[in-house]
């Protein structure tokens, strides 16, 4: 067994981190192969802006350095904190990563976003069924965000899903068969409830820090069509282009006295 402890300390940002870690080492010279078994990795302090922060990851590891594979099996990350007033909790699992030959493959990723306060918070879930990488370019199956939103008496749940391609060099990413739903709640929406479901298509391309989403879809009654784009990242400009064949604008005003 191994087991190492040690401080993390700096300043811009603000790091102070004490970690453990602890694993079963095991080396193969005549393969050049270094095993992980258990890791068990626990870190305590300040960092990234999130107070009594708590990070512990766990799983095991291979390596082949000679020929540049890697593998890692069962890794789950799980960090908790206070993010300004708000409660942070973050959770990733992931039960299989492979790098070898310069590809990078994974099995169904799934991870979680909470951020919880007195007066609500919201929750992300996301699933990755697998990822596959080259040097240049990625793909995957169809990725599924799940969002909730709590304040007050008022909530807000989305639900986005597409398949995800990418290219590295080029810096771009490419949602081709984009469903995004959407359905909020609260005392003053029409019938306390408004739902509705958009499909289309949306990229991103870093190089030329642009975005672009193009849906058609319904919400409670109207019927919308609608491209979003945005140009630079460092000072956005967003242009928003909708066709909407009817808006009942009466139905989200209070009630009358």
């Amino acid at each position: 067994p191994v087991e190492l402890a040690f401080s993390l300390q700096g300043n811009q940002p603000r790091i102070a981190l004490a970690t453990r870690l602890k694993t079963r080492l095991t080396i193969d010279l005549d393969k050049q192969q270094y095993a992980f078994e258990g890791l068990d990795l626990e870190s305590k302090g300040e960092a990234a802006g999130i107070g009594n922060l708590v990070l512990k990851a766990s799983g095991d590891a291979s390596a082949r350095p000679q020929t540049g594979e890697f593998s890692a099996q069962k890794l789950s990350l799980g960090v908790t904190g206070l993010l300004g007033k708000d409660n942070l909790e973050v959770r990733l699992e992931a039960p299989r990563l492979q790098l070898a030959k310069e590809r990078f493959a994974t099995d169904k990723i799934t991870g979680s976003v909470k951020l919880s306060s007195a007066q609500g918070g919201t929750t992300a879930n996301l699933i990755l069924p697998g990822l596959e990488c080259t040097a240049q370019a990625f793909k995957s199956g169809a990725l599924s965000l799940d969002v909730e939103s709590k304040q007050g008496e008022q909530t807000l749940r989305a639900k986005l899903s597409s398949p995800v391609a990418g290219n590295f060099e080029a810096r771009q990413l490419n949602l081709p068969q984009l469903v995004l739903s959407v359905a909020a709640s609260g005392p003053h929406l029409p019938n306390k409830t408004i739902s509705g479901e958009f499909k289309g298509s949306g990229a991103v391309d870093g190089a030329r820090q642009s975005a672009q989403a193009a849906l058609a879809g319904k919400l409670a009654e109207s019927n919308i069509k609608a491209r979003v784009s945005v140009a630079g990242f460092g000072k956005p400009a967003l242009t928003l282009d909708a066709d909407i064949d009817r808006l009942d604008l009466d139905a989200f005003l209070p009630p009358k006295k």
